[in-house]
């Protein structure tokens, strides 16, 4: 198994596709570093509180945060086109029925290939997060990370650099979770479809088509979004403590604030990826 990881990622790799992708996020995060510095110093008033707040808060963390609530939007959309093309391309261009030549099992197969679009989706997350915090630091520095999820209140929640780092981490890992839903969703595509880019279209399609219905201002679709992972794609945001305990000072973990995200998402992903492997394991791919 681990034999055909290491094949498949070689061969992943050696299409332009999955490096042109990390070239266009580390243009994006020196867009946003960029953005950030010429913004200057940082001025907010809050609201019925009228917290106010003065001083430059830029850093290598502020800079990972907010590229993670712009940059990252794009790779709910790219990643799945590109991993789409893991099944559905190698079916197109025959390397199926070569690979089928040796005594592999098929379900060792598709599960190599779907590592592989984990593997590739980790690996921007992280790719994203490192260079946010790399040139957010060249440019800023270290410092502390603020939250200002009850700032209406007048509260504005200060993490150490270490919570900060530990938290920021938390949002990226639930990132790749949103991204690997949709990318679930290609390659479980691709086992139907022979095309290296139908499957990552359809899914962008699937992904868009739902947000839309989700979005719709109808009685009959708020009882239906708890259960769609389109209402969650974004919620890696929420990954941030908005509010500490009082009696101790200790922050609350947000936990009932992503565990929906991670039910809705878990439980999307088995049934697409069971899908996509049951329709693999069926399918004659050797003619």
């Amino acid at each position: 198994m681990i034999t055909l990881i290491r094949w498949e990622l070689h061969r992943f790799y050696r299409r332009l596709a999955p490096c042109y992708l990390y070239g266009a996020l580390a243009l994006l995060v020196t867009m946003v570093t960029w953005g950030m510095r010429e913004f200057g110093r940082f001025s907010s008033r809050g609201g019925g509180a009228g917290l106010e707040i003065v001083g430059d808060t830029r850093n290598a963390l502020m800079v990972s945060q907010g590229a993670s609530l712009t940059v990252a939007i794009l790779l709910l959309y790219l990643v799945p086109v590109v991993v789409g093309e893991i099944v559905g391309g190698d079916g197109a261009t025959g390397v199926l029925r070569t690979i089928l030549v040796r005594p592999r099992r098929r379900a060792q197969i598709w599960l190599a290939k779907y590592a592989t679009a984990w593997i590739y989706a980790l690996s921007v997350s992280a790719a994203l997060m490192g260079l946010s915090l790399l040139l957010g630091g060249l440019f800023f520095g270290w410092g502390k990370l603020y939250s200002a999820g009850d700032l209406h209140n007048g509260k504005l929640i200060v993490l150490t650099p270490r919570e900060g780092l530990a938290y920021v981490a938390l949002s990226y890992s639930l990132l790749t979770l949103s991204v690997m839903t949709a990318g679930t969703i290609a390659v479980a595509l691709g086992s139907w479809l022979d095309n290296a880019l139908l499957p990552g279209m359809f899914a962008v399609g699937i992904l868009i088509t739902l947000q839309i219905i989700t979005g719709l201002p109808y009685e009959w679709v708020e009882p239906l979004k708890p259960y769609v992972f389109t209402t969650y794609l974004l919620d890696h945001t929420k990954a941030y403590p908005n509010s500490f305990d009082p009696a101790t000072g200790a922050l609350q973990f947000p936990a009932a604030a992503i565990w929906p995200m991670v039910r809705v998402h878990c439980v999307t992903i088995f049934c697409f990826a069971a899908a996509g492997l049951w329709r693999f394991l069926q399918r004659d791919v050797t003619c």
